[in-house]
C-alpha cells in the first residue's frame, strides 16, 4: 500500500478548500488542545470523514452517544469524553483516544489540558 500525504501551508479560498475536502479520503486533526476544530468542521460540511483526537470541540463533531443513543451531554462531573466514557460515535469519525495528558496554565487560565494519542494510534 502506498500513501499519498500532502501538507499545505498557504492560504486557500473557499472554492479551493471545498475542492480539496472533496478530493481527499479523510481529514486528520492530531490536535493536543483544541477548542473547536475548524478544519474538521469544514471537512464534515463537505461530507469528508475525520480522524481526530478526542478532546475539546472535536468530541462534539464525532457525535459520541450514550447508552440510550442520545448525544452525550457534558456536565461539571463529566467535562470530557477523553477517557472513553462513551465509545459509540458517528460513522464519519475515527477517534484518536489520548494516552497521555499534560496540565499547564497561567494566572488567567489556571489549567489547560493537553492530550496526546500514542504514535501507533495516529499511524
Amino acid at each position: 500500500m502506498s500513501l499519498n500525504i500532502s501538507i499545505m501551508n498557504k492560504e486557500t479560498n473557499q472554492k479551493e478548500l471545498n475542492f480539496l475536502y472533496n478530493s481527499v479520503d479523510f481529514v486528520c486533526s492530531n490536535s493536543d488542545a483544541e477548542g473547536f476544530g475548524l478544519a474538521t468542521a469544514e471537512a464534515l460540511m463537505a461530507g469528508t470523514p475525520i480522524i481526530a483526537t478526542v478532546l475539546g470541540g472535536l468530541q462534539d463533531q464525532m457525535r459520541f452517544e450514550d447508552e440510550n443513543g442520545k448525544w452525550i451531554d457534558f456536565r461539571p462531573d463529566f467535562p470530557s469524553n477523553s477517557y472513553k466514557g462513551y465509545e459509540k460515535h458517528g460513522k464519519w469519525a475515527l477517534p484518536l483516544w489520548p494516552t497521555s495528558t499534560k496540565i499547564t496554565g497561567s494566572i488567567p487560565t489556571p489549567y489547560i489540558y493537553y492530550m496526546y494519542p500514542d504514535k501507533k494510534s495516529l499511524t
